[in-house]
Order: structure tokens, then C-alpha cells, then sequence
């Protein structure tokens, strides 16, 4: 027997009714779960990494920084409002037998080069969150020094900062290691080297100084990563109308390079660059 067309669309209306309020309800309870987490000041809702302590890890020992000690890969939970929250338990993995892990501190050990570099460290705060941090493995130099010489003409009219204008000249240091396979000295490459104008003094590197130190795009600069030859460098920058002084035809610019090995400098360093300056021949007028 079929049921009556009206009987059976009032079962219709009223299941839709229980269908639609089951599913508005389980919408709130998923609604609400949520705002809870994400609400919750303690409860992780992003992650990012610290910037390492140096840009490789050595062979044979661990991430340091500049002074030699320790450092592990580091890195930064915010909740929902971006505050930091600290100490929250995240997790460190390598899948690379070039780099040995702690999972839990994230501190590192090189164990040889690896096939490809960089090596990636995954880190993980439970099943939530994760990032991948990019790790450089090296050899350590053993020494530096300096590849060749340089001088420079000042020039007027002194061109805007912004580019390797003529008022500056690249110094340039090389960085190798002995390597112990062959007793050959090779090239090391990302390490860190910081340059310093010592004479006329300008430790800081104040770009409205004399002298001071650019990058290959004209912006001011002391440090540098050596690239795959060895090499690192930055840009002596005179302003012409200050340096040399007014009546000196010719002077000096000194230029420290320093290159630290856990803590102590390297054969050779600080690498002791000079670079004579000749005065423009006409002051705000132009013309070398």
C-alpha cells in the first residue's frame, strides 16, 4: 500500500528538518573545537626558523657561531596573535647520512660532504606543523690571504650610492684548507669573512664616512660568504671630495679581512689589505 502524498511529505519535511539540524550542529561542535585552538595562547599556529648561527657546518664538527661555540638549527612558534611561544617541544630530522641530528635539541655533526649541498633538516612541532631548514656543509679553511692588489682613482662629479660606481674597488680574499687525501690545499667555500676599513678608521662602516665598505650593488656591507673558489670580497667606497684630504694627491685606505675557525682566527687572518687612492684631479668639477 502506498502512503498518502501528504502523510509522506510531512515525514520528508520533518527528516530534512533533523538532517539539516544534525549537520548545523556538528558544524557548531567543529566550529567551536576550532576557535578553541585557535584561541588558545599556548597552542602552536605557526612555525619559522631562526637564522643559523653561520652559514656551513664544517666537517667533522658542529654548527658553530663566530666565537666558536655550539649553536643548534633554532626555531620560532607563534600562536594565533604571533606571540611567541617558548620552549614549545618541536622535533629535528635528517634523512642525509652526511649530517648526523639531535632530534631533540637540534644541534648538528657533519660527518663528511654531502653529495649535493644543502642538506635539509626537517623541523616538526607534532604532526601540525613543519619546516625545512637548508643546512651547508664544508671544509673549514685553514688559511686566508689575499689574491691580488687593487688601487683607485677618485672621480668627480661622485656618482649616486646605488652600484660599483668608479668611486669603489673590490678587495678580495681567498680561503683554502689542505685537503688530507692528497695533502693539496683546496678551496673552501661558505665560510663567513668580515671586512673592516681600519685606517681612516670606520669599524662600524658609517656610510657617511670618507671610506667605507659596499656590496656589489652599492649597498653597505662588511660580510661576505666565500663562493666556490674561495673567494670573498666587498667594495672599498671613497667619497672623492673627503678622501684623500684637500691637498693630498695620493693616500691610503687599510682594510682588515677577519676569518674565524672555532673561535680563533685562521692562518693569516686578519688579512691586511691596502689600497692607495689617488685624488681627482679637479674637486666638484669632474674628470679623473
Amino acid at each position: 500500500m502506498r502512503e498518502p502524498i501528504s502523510r509522506r511529505g510531512r515525514a520528508l519535511r520533518t527528516a530534512a528538518r533533523v538532517t539539516i539540524g544534525a549537520l548545523l550542529a556538528a558544524a557548531a561542535g567543529v566550529a567551536a573545537a576550532c576557535a578553541d585552538l585557535g584561541s588558545d595562547p599556548a597552542v602552536p599556529a605557526s612555525i619559522e626558523l631562526a637564522r643559523l648561527a653561520f652559514p656551513a657546518v664544517a666537517v667533522g664538527d658542529s654548527l658553530r657561531d663566530t666565537l666558536g661555540v655550539a649553536q643548534p638549527v633554532r626555531a620560532i612558534l607563534r600562536n594565533v596573535s604571533g606571540d611567541v611561544i617558548e620552549e614549545a617541544p618541536v622535533r629535528f630530522l635528517s634523512r642525509d647520512d652526511a649530517l648526523l641530528v639531535d632530534s631533540v635539541t637540534g644541534h648538528l655533526l657533519a660527518l663528511r660532504r654531502p653529495t649535493a649541498n644543502p642538506v635539509n633538516v626537517a623541523v616538526r612541532f607534532a604532526n601540525a606543523l613543519q619546516i625545512q631548514a637548508q643546512v651547508r656543509i664544508t671544509n673549514a679553511p685553514d688559511t686566508a690571504f689575499r689574491t691580488d692588489s687593487a688601487s683607485l682613482v677618485a672621480f668627480l662629479p661622485d656618482a649616486a650610492i646605488g652600484s660599483a660606481d668608479s668611486n669603489s674597488v673590490a678587495v678580495e680574499v681567498r680561503l683554502q684548507y689542505k685537503d688530507s687525501t692528497t695533502d693539496a690545499l683546496a678551496n673552501s667555500a661558505d665560510w663567513l669573512v668580515r671586512f673592516a676599513v681600519v685606517s681612516p678608521a670606520n669599524v662600524r662602516n658609517d656610510t657617511t664616512a670618507a671610506v667605507f665598505l659596499v656590496d656589489d650593488r652599492g649597498r653597505a656591507s662588511q660580510v661576505d660568504t666565500s663562493s666556490g673558489n674561495g673567494l670573498a670580497s666587498r667594495r672599498v667606497r671613497v667619497r672623492p671630495t673627503q678622501f684623500p684630504a684637500a691637498g693630498v694627491a695620493r693616500d691610503t685606505v687599510e682594510v682588515e679581512a677577519a676569518v674565524w675557525r672555532r673561535g680563533r682566527p685562521v692562518g693569516g687572518a686578519p688579512v691586511r689589505i691596502l689600497v692607495p687612492v689617488s685624488a681627482a684631479s679637479t674637486r666638484g668639477a669632474g674628470g679623473r
